[in-house]
């Protein structure tokens, strides 16, 4: 960095932060007593944000500025505040008793935590040294701590590595920067500190209209010195950068002309060092070598006397060409040849005037003999041709054309070029433009429900009580136009309103957050999507989220509309400036890997992504499923997965609405569903990483009926799978064998013989690899009857011929019925014979047969909803798979009632 740019940045320090003069300090946070206004009583507390301290020193010098006047900036304080306020009192609160109950549970040495206390300051180490128990020192902890300041209380989880109370910090530091960013909006502190020019002393004066307590007072004055200390520091960085790039470009600008004045003297001195030895050689005969370079030169200028000619005429056949081009709908096709005529050579004869006098203006005087409406047709259609080519031109295209025929009462309708000559003076009051304050009416004259206070709320223009890292403002927003599609255009409209002349940064932002959120959800109508478009083209250079939006606009015209508003996820995404969301996929072989999607990721879309990615050959049976609590259910394939996955957590919650303990988070995973049209080998991924973990658990609950010589083969295969060619565990196999074999099996022999017999089995086959064990499993147990079956245990109530615990297990036969206690399969009905079907959450009902003569089978179980799902996704493939072989064919197994 140069003197002068190091001397320019001191200048601007001293003028955005004054040092004080000698003897001058500022005041610190200081209670005032009641003074009356308009014969009300009113508490006023004064709170001046500076970062002096007792160690600071201030040096005189008269060469600095004196401090200048305070700037004073009243704030009220509400009494409905008071609720929020207690609430982070009882946060506050919470968090220390979890933190300490940890602490005395697992309590550190208590020399330890007093030498770390120790450390910290002398005033501590002496009340460090009265605590005779860890209480004590707790109680030293909270009293050196505060709502806004627990840094000694993190320390010390912290170096003791206390990691359980970890949490619990993590937690209230999130809820504290919630709650200040909810209180900076609610008390609109931003627009307060935007109005004052700069920051250099000032002091934020509290007004009550009611009187606090002291402890809520101190409360309250710790978090709004902590809120407005981060606005103003906030907004003096803005100012200060902002100060430091203008005058970054301006010492880049004087370099160039000092650059170029160096470049300019070395050219003169080099004119005069060739003069001079010019002069040193004039005795020689050069007469005729200075003839042939005259000639060469005259050569050459009359060449660029006719280059200059040609270009002069493009141009003006150009500026013709243009013009002919951009009129659409011919509108010039009555103007005839010699007006045309007329116009180039005008247009001609003005460039040669304006080329010859170049400081004179221009004007369009020697156009007045072409008629009127030939000129107005001629602009009009020019205009045309550039509006279509403003995104190129960097010109912010706006909602006003679009307004005169769809808002309702437009401020005002002036004509062609004094609108817009008039556009940037007017834009405040135009219907079409940022306003601060929630309109009374919606946009759209065929709409009556207004939506402008939340879009106002989210994007920080209006005080809002929610907070805005929640999904409760987003979905305010989009509740009713994912719903009813009439409302989508209103709420298109309202956001890019919000973002047309928009001045505030932070306000800019969010309505982009929105735009891009909406573009994800549902598409605008035809009429508005070319409005749209223009709108974003015309500012892709400005802000490159337009680019993604534009992408996701036209995704959404594609896949259709979704049916709930964004999910915690995208809003989270979105607000973190990133437009790329990855989720992580879990599989039955415990790996995991993250997949991008996007706002119109549908399950289907999602499966042939991750069968792309892991190299499976077939993709058929294969679906997502989504663990929440004790449920993990299916996503179905044309569903958009955050749709599903809010859907679900809106009926969790409402199912569970009494359990205080409610987690919403879930785990998404990606295992195989229907076993159809499969052979075991064919393709190995899908054997080694889904087929064989997913087997494996119905083989050790013993769902399959197999001998004693299967199992101990089976208990081989599952050996070598574990450990390889290691047979340093053969002595664990008697203690792991719930892990070998299946459960109903263990009595069957001793503990001893059934390791023998493994251990038999497994040096038969002593070749094979891990991969080629799971492949042997899987191709000896893929011949019985039961392979690839989903088994449910279940109580019958209504056949008195079967026992009243059956199992039931689907595959793709159809239903069987089996016995649990020996596992014979005691019927199997195909799934044209199963006619009807229901479930609730405690029951499962089916119907085999005729619907009037056939039998019924009713069920108890919690599984109801898995039943049913798996015998849907059955019967559909087997319907698809009807269709398509037999176009013409009719008909289906059964319903769903």
């Amino acid at each position: 960095m140069s003197a002068l740019l190091i001397k320019n940045l001191l200048m601007l320090l001293s003028k955005y932060f004054p040092t004080p003069e000698v003897g001058v300090v500022p005041e610190t946070i200081k209670d005032h007593n009641v003074v009356p206004q308009d014969n009300r009583r009113t508490n006023q507390t004064k709170a001046t944000q500076s970062d002096t301290s007792p160690d600071t020193k201030v040096a005189s010098n008269s060469s600095l500025q004196p401090l200048s006047p305070q700037v004073k900036v009243h704030v009220p304080v509400p009494k409905d505040l008071l609720t929020n306020f207690s609430s982070m009192r009882t946060c506050y609160g919470r968090m220390f008793y979890n933190v300490s109950k940890i602490i005395k549970i697992q309590p550190p040495p208590l020399e330890e935590i007093k030498e770390l206390l120790s450390c910290r300051s002398i005033v501590l180490r002496q009340k460090a040294e009265q605590c005779a128990n860890i209480p004590s020192v707790l109680c030293l902890i909270q009293n050196e701590c505060s709502l806004t300041d627990i840094e000694l209380l993190h320390s010390v989880v912290e170096d003791m590595k206390i990691t359980e109370a970890t949490g619990y910090i993590e937690t209230y530091r999130t809820e504290l920067k919630e709650f200040c960013k909810s209180l900076s909006i609610s008390l609109c502190l931003n627009e307060r500190f935007a109005s004052i020019p700069s920051f250099q002393c000032e002091t934020v004066t509290l007004v009550f209209d009611w009187e606090p307590e002291e402890h809520v007072l101190q409360d309250i004055k710790d978090i709004l010195s902590k809120v407005t200390s981060y606005i103003i520091l906030k907004e003096a960085e803005y100012k200060l950068r902002h100060a430091i790039s203008s005058k970054e470009k301006e010492t880049i600008k004087l370099k160039q002309e000092l650059l170029m004045m160096k470049v300019l003297e070395e050219e003169s001195l080099s004119v005069q060092s060739d003069t001079e030895s010019i002069k040193e050689v004039e005795e020689e005969p050069l007469y005729e070598e200075l003839t042939v370079l005259s000639s060469q030169f005259n050569e050459i200028k009359e060449e660029n006397k006719e280059l200059s000619d040609k270009i002069f005429k493009m141009k003006v056949e150009y500026l013709r060409l243009l013009t002919l081009s951009s009129n659409t709908d011919s509108d010039l096709t009555n103007v005839e040849d010699k007006d045309m005529e007329r116009i180039v050579a005008t247009t001609q004869s003005a460039l040669e005037d304006d080329e010859q006098d170049t400081g004179a203006p221009y004007t369009l005087e020697k156009y007045s003999y072409v008629e009127d409406k030939d000129m107005e047709r001629i602009v009009a259609t020019t205009q045309s041709a550039l509006e279509d080519d403003e995104q190129d031109t960097g010109v912010p295209y706006t909602l006003e054309k679009y307004s005169y025929e769809y808002f309702r009462e437009p401020m005002s309708r002036f004509p062609g070029f004094i609108r817009g000559a008039l556009r940037k003076n007017s834009a405040e009051t135009e219907i079409w433009a940022h306003v601060r304050e929630p309109i009374k009416k919606a946009l759209l004259k065929s709409i009556i429900l207004n939506m402008s206070s939340p879009i106002l709320k989210y994007m920080g223009d209006y005080p809002s009580k929610k907070l805005r890292l929640s999904t409760e403002l987003t979905d305010q927003v989009f509740e009713h136009a994912v719903s009813h599609e009439v409302l989508r255009d209103e709420v298109y409209c309202q956001i890019i309103k919000q973002l047309t002349f928009n001045k505030l940064r932070f306000s800019e932002e969010r309505g982009w957050e929105l735009l891009w959120l909406a573009s994800g959800l549902f598409p605008c109508s035809q009429v508005l999507y070319k409005e749209v478009n223009q709108f974003l083209r015309s500012r892709i250079k400005r802000w490159l989220i337009a680019a993604d939006i534009q992408q996701r606009l036209y995704k959404s015209t594609q896949s259709g509309a979704r049916q709930y508003p964004p999910h915690l996820i995208e809003v989270d995404a979105i607000q973190n400036k990133t437009t790329q969301i990855f989720h992580k996929v879990f599989f039955p072989d415990d790996s995991s890997q993250a997949f991008e999607i996007d706002s119109s990721t549908r399950s289907r879309d999602f499966c042939a992504t991750i069968a792309e990615r892991l190299g499976l050959k077939f993709i058929v049976g294969f679906s997502l499923f989504v663990k929440i609590g004790d449920k993990t259910i299916s996503v179905p394939e044309t569903e958009f997965f955050f749709d599903f996955v809010r859907h679900l957590t809106k009926w969790f919650k409402r199912a569970r609405r009494k359990d205080a303990n409610l987690n919403l988070t879930y785990k998404l995973f990606f295992m195989k569903k229907l076993w159809v049209n499969m052979t075991i080998g064919k393709d190995r991924k899908s054997d080694v990483i889904f087929h064989y973990h997913q087997e494996l658990p119905k083989y050790l609950r013993g769902y399959h009926k197999c001998t004693r010589d299967d199992t101990a083969l089976l208990g081989s295969y599952i050996y070598r799978v574990k450990f390889g060619d290691t047979r340093s565990h053969f002595g664990e196999i008697p203690q792991m064998l719930r892990e070998l074999i299946p459960h109903d099996m263990l009595r069957e022999f001793h503990p001893e013989d059934w390791k023998r017999a493994i251990v038999a089995n497994f040096s038969r086959h002593h070749t094979k690899s891990s991969e080629e064990a799971k492949i042997s499993f899987l191709k000896y147990v893929s011949r019985w009857e039961t392979f690839g079956s989903t088994f449910f245990e279940v109580r019958q109530i209504t056949e008195p011929r079967l026992p009243e615990i059956l199992l039931i297990g689907l595959n793709k036969n159809g239903v069987m019925l089996i016995d649990p206690a020996n596992k014979d399969i005691l019927a199997t009905h195909p799934f044209t014979m199963i006619t009807n079907w229901s479930c609730g959450s405690n029951y499962f009902h089916m119907t085999i047969g005729n619907p009037i003569e056939g039998s019924r089978l009713l069920c108890e179980t919690s599984l109801g909803y898995k039943m049913d799902d798996l015998l849907t996704s059955y019967i559909s493939l087997i319907l698809a798979e009807i269709k398509k072989k037999n176009p013409g064919a009719v008909g289906g197994a059964g319903s769903r009632r």
